[in-house]
């Protein structure tokens, strides 16, 4: 079993032996449960997480199939008893398409605040990232997490956690370095999440000091062997405080970024054990690195354009629209841009 992701862990509290699920774990499956769409749930928390998935029987996907066999296996209660909150896709207004909600942990009173991996319509948002210091849905990412703590009048006692797949991991980074009250985050936990510009990295070093090492000791990330998006960017977390999960060879080099990978398969049907660890990145994960890094050292309007061409191919190749939330289309205006620098990319 993975160590530092195993299912239980005992601690003695008030005098007792007790069991829980590592806050790891619980993280790693919040991030899966961000993909199950944007499923009815109170808003004020009266839904657990055995309720929402209760409402969702005969779903078919790889990252219900997860959750499903994680709640068949809680012999503890914690996992099923999780109350779900504060769904941004609920709120509207600037939150509508933040693609976060809040998990409580009733047994321990520790919060997951969870950011979902990239939706369809926000690719763009990734690209512009790439080449600025903050981008409009990683500042909503901080305006939500802020909200909450307004709300509930968090304090550093209630063992608050950040975690995300994908986007969601990058979301979770950037509240932690940008959020007025990061201060009262304890843990943060990035699922194959990218990394950041040189303008943000550049900015936050500036303007945080010593805050800056800080908030990255907090950091934790958590990636697939051969998943492509982790390296994009440059990386704040450092390797010491990054684990590697095996994944099975993919048909598909797309696949190798969901979610579900990181857990076991079994007959055809993923489990909630998560796969073994890797000993450090695969070849594709490698050379998407080395592909990233040249594009870092571009200046911020080649990094922009490049970024949004190749951001907007991917979602194409998803099944997805190139049109941003806000109505934005970059593909055709940067599309020169990378023919031209296709030749060196692939030299890399």
């Amino acid at each position: 079993m993975n160590e530092r992701l195993g299912y239980l862990r005992k601690e003695w509290k008030e005098g007792a032996l007790m069991e829980h699920y590592s806050r790891e774990y619980i993280s790693t499956l919040l991030g899966s449960f961000m993909y199950l769409g944007s499923p009815n749930v109170n808003r004020d928390g009266y839904d657990t997480l055995g309720d929402v998935l209760n409402r969702m029987e005969g779903n078919t996907s790889g990252e219900y199939q997860i959750l499903r066999d994680a709640l068949k296996r809680d012999t503890t209660g914690e996992l099923k008893n999780l109350r779900i909150s504060d769904t941004s896709w609920s709120m509207g207004g600037e939150f509508e398409n933040t693609g976060a909600c809040l998990f409580t942990n009733p047994c321990r009173g520790d919060r997951y605040v969870v950011f979902r991996g990239t939706q369809d319509g926000e690719w763009l948002d990734n690209a512009v990232a790439m080449a600025s210091q903050a981008s409009k849905q990683q500042k909503n990412a901080t305006l939500y997490f802020d909200s909450l703590v307004k709300r509930y009048g968090w304090t550093q006692k209630n063992g608050i956690v950040l975690t995300g797949h994908s986007k969601g991991g990058n979301k979770a980074q950037f509240v932690t370095l940008d959020a007025k009250f990061k201060h009262l985050i304890d843990e943060v936990y990035s699922l194959d999440g990218q990394g950041f510009s040189p303008e943000a990295v550049a900015f936050y070093k500036e303007s945080l000091g010593d805050e800056y090492d800080s908030a990255i000791k907090k950091m934790r990330a958590i990636n697939g062997e051969n998943d492509y998006v982790h390296p994009l960017g440059i990386t704040i977390i450092p390797e010491e405080q990054t684990q590697y999960i095996k994944q099975e060879t993919k048909e598909n080099p797309m696949d190798y970024h969901f979610a579900c990978n990181l857990f076991e398969k079994r007959d055809g049907t993923y489990t909630s054990k998560v796969m073994e660890e890797a000993d450090g990145e695969g070849t594709l994960a490698k050379t998407m690195r080395r592909t990233s890094g040249y594009l870092m050292t571009l200046d911020r309007e080649d990094r922009e354009d490049a970024a949004k061409t190749i951001m907007q191919a991917i979602e194409l190749i998803n099944g997805g629209k190139i049109v941003g939330f806000d109505g934005e289309n970059g593909f055709l205006e940067t599309l020169p841009f990378l023919v031209n620098t296709s030749g060196k990319l692939l030299l890399v």
